[in-house]
């Protein structure tokens, strides 16, 4: 019974990964079990990892297109974010993310992903998501 097999999965999983801080609960009508945060987490992570290879993929043809690089690179990096803000919950990765010592890093993670987006697909400037791309790398590490 396949149902069997993932509640089992569910219940060996659920006393290794703490997916809440300690007393940082939220709302009930917002809560998922660990089994769904978790599924959640591999959802978004696999994706946004499958943006990235595609982003590395065309790593050679930055030259003529730059803007796909920027695009998938930026895809995956939001898709990745949201990966690990469902497995700790909103709230606590926002005040995570924002907290004293990442706020300014953050700040230039967003800026820098809008920016890249904007320049990539809105203006279709080359130089200028080029720019904003290694902004945006550099603001990751």
């Amino acid at each position: 019974n396949t149902s069997n097999f993932f509640e089992n999965v569910g219940n060996r999983v659920r006393g290794y990964v703490p997916l809440v801080n300690g007393n940082e609960e939220e709302e009930e009508w917002f809560a998922l079990s660990r089994w769904q945060r978790l599924v959640g987490f591999g959802v978004f992570l696999a994706a946004g990892a499958l943006c990235l290879l595609i982003a590395f993929m065309t790593l050679p043809m930055m030259v003529l297109r730059p803007a796909k690089f920027a695009v998938t690179f930026t895809m995956g990096s939001i898709l990745i974010l949201l990966s690990f803000a469902i497995l700790h919950g909103p709230v606590a990765h926002i005040r995570h993310v924002s907290s004293r010592e990442r706020l300014p890093f953050t700040i230039a993670y967003f800026i820098s992903m809008a920016a890249t987006l904007y320049f990539a697909l809105g203006l279709k400037s080359t130089i200028l998501a080029l720019i904003f791309g290694v902004i945006q790398v550099i603001a990751l590490i």
